[in-house]
Formats: structure tokens, sequence, C-alpha cells
């Protein structure tokens, strides 16, 4: 691979790491899916499968409600 194609390579890439991220930065802050998609310019499916990712790494790093409720309890 010449330089300049490895150049626009690791643009490329570099841009869409960026999109990636701030689409997920925008899913934080609630904004639609769609709306992501078109500002991003990536696909909605793709979108909507960070939703799912940050979903479900919310789900893994929660307190139990159970535990919560006896915190709660105690004080």
């Amino acid at each position: 691979m010449t330089w300049e194609r490895q150049r626009a390579y690791d643009f490329d890439a570099g841009k869409e790491a960026a999109s990636i991220e701030n689409a997920k930065n925008l899913l934080k802050l609630g904004v639609a899916p769609e709306t992501i998609a078109e500002g991003c310019s990536l696909p909605l499916e793709q979108v909507l499968a960070i939703k799912e990712e940050l979903k479900s790494e919310s789900l893994k790093f929660r307190l139990p409600d159970k535990f919560l409720l006896l915190l709660y309890l105690a004080h």
C-alpha cells in the first residue's frame, strides 16, 4: 500500500471512530437515534446497535435494586 493510500485509510478510520464516539455521547444525552444517524453520517442500524451496547454496559455496573434499598434504609 502506498503512503498516500495508507494516509487516506487512516483518515477514514479516524473519522468513523469519531462518528461512533459522537453517537455514543449524543445517545447518552437522549438525542433520538434517527437524528444521530443523520448528523453523524452513520447507518441507523449501527446507531441502534451502539444504543443497545450502551444499555448492556450500564446494566453491568448497576447495583441491584435490593442493595440500593438497603443502603437507603441504612441512612
